[in-house]
Order: C-alpha cells, then structure tokens, then sequence
C-alpha cells in the first residue's frame, strides 16, 4: 500500500503506472519472467476519510483490476456495478511528472 498525500488520482495513477513499468523491467531482467502487478487507486476525502473504509475500497478496486486482466491498475468508484471507474485514459497520462 501507497500513501501520496496531496496526490490526485491522475496523478497516483501516473506513478503507480511508472512503478509498474520499472518493476516489469527489473523483474524481467533479474527472472527472465514477465511479471506484473495490479492496483486500486482510492482518493480522500472524495472517496471516503475513514482509513479502514478506504483500505477495503482500495482492495475492491485491485480485485477488480486483477479480474480485468494482468497490470491493471483501477481507481475505485461506483460508476461500474464491481466498485470501480475504468482506467484513466491514455491522453490524461501523457503526463508523467514524476521520474522513478
């Protein structure tokens, strides 16, 4: 678990995407193995600032991103029935201003 305090959800999104990426590659490289990950992506106060009850919507949203398919990363909303928004589209992570 990641805490980003005063982070947007574009913006962990964009980080959790960079991390994802590094660790593939230093994965790949150290196993010969293509290993991914998945995340769920919550953000305070909009989606809730009782940590216990974001750490279940967290878990609800990287559920949801593991059963969407492998290196998913999905941000928690009630939009789809499962407890989760799609992913943040290409055009709003063109933007990376964070450099792991």
């Amino acid at each position: 678990m990641l805490y980003l305090p005063e982070t947007r959800e574009s913006g962990a999104f964009t980080l959790i995407d960079r991390i994802h990426e590094r660790f593939r590659k230093v994965a790949d490289a150290m196993t010969g193995l293509d290993t991914t990950f998945s995340s769920g992506i919550v953000e305070t106060p909009r989606d809730s600032v009782d940590l216990d009850l974001l750490c279940r919507r967290a878990g609800e949203a990287a559920q949801h991103a593991k059963a969407e398919g492998r290196g998913r990363i999905v941000l928690w909303g009630k939009e789809l029935g499962q407890g989760a928004r799609p992913p943040v589209p290409e055009e709003a992570r063109a933007a990376r201003p964070f450099d792991i």
